[in-house]
């Protein structure tokens, strides 16, 4: 089975997306069905085990997680996200019925192929959810932009690069350097 098998225009289930045997990645968001492009992985590669190895560090003897591509999060049978990752640390809020965990951060890595998909759908989503922190990082601009949910609505954050230092209260004492997140870009 192939991507371009997939009708486009239909809604689609993670009970769907279980039974898929592709090759290519397939995400669904709010039911649709997206292909994720081999650019995408060959462009980022670096940058997200750069940033993983920061929150490792800072993690190490504290209570939190960190889920790396490929993991899945399961947000109802109609949406699943699989593209980034994510950070659980300290108060996780359980979903009894499903015993799923929402995040407190999701780091989404654009490319010139998935900019719509994450800035539109993935934010309203993500917005939808009560994620707290939702990053938005670019290898290609080497930048940086965080919405931070307040009163259940985003607000952004200045847009950050090279020299700026990435703080947040979800996780005291964390410090990613963008100077040296994007040196090895």
């Amino acid at each position: 089975m192939q991507f371009s098998d997939l009708n486009l225009n239909k809604t689609y289930s993670y009970a769907d997306y279980l039974k898929w045997t592709f090759e290519e990645r397939i995400e669904i968001i709010k039911g649709k069905a997206y292909k994720m492009t081999f650019d995408e992985y060959v462009e980022k590669e670096a940058l997200p085990d750069i940033i993983f190895n920061e929150f490792s560090r800072y993690l190490k003897d504290k209570s939190g997680k960190i889920h790396f591509v490929p993991f899945n999060i399961q947000v109802t049978d109609s949406k699943i996200l699989s593209s980034e990752f994510y950070i659980e640390y300290n108060q996780l809020q359980l979903n009894e019925s499903t015993n799923v965990t929402t995040p407190n951060i999701v780091i989404a890595f654009i490319s010139s192929t998935n900019g719509k998909v994450i800035l539109q759908n993935k934010y309203e989503l993500y917005e939808q959810l009560g994620i707290p922190e939702y990053w938005i990082i670019s290898a290609t601009h080497k930048s940086f932009f965080r919405y931070t949910l307040t009163d259940g609505t985003y607000q952004p954050s200045r847009l950050m690069t090279m020299g700026d230092i990435i703080t947040t209260p979800i996780l005291p004492g964390f410090e990613l350097n963008l100077e040296t997140v994007f040196a090895g870009v």
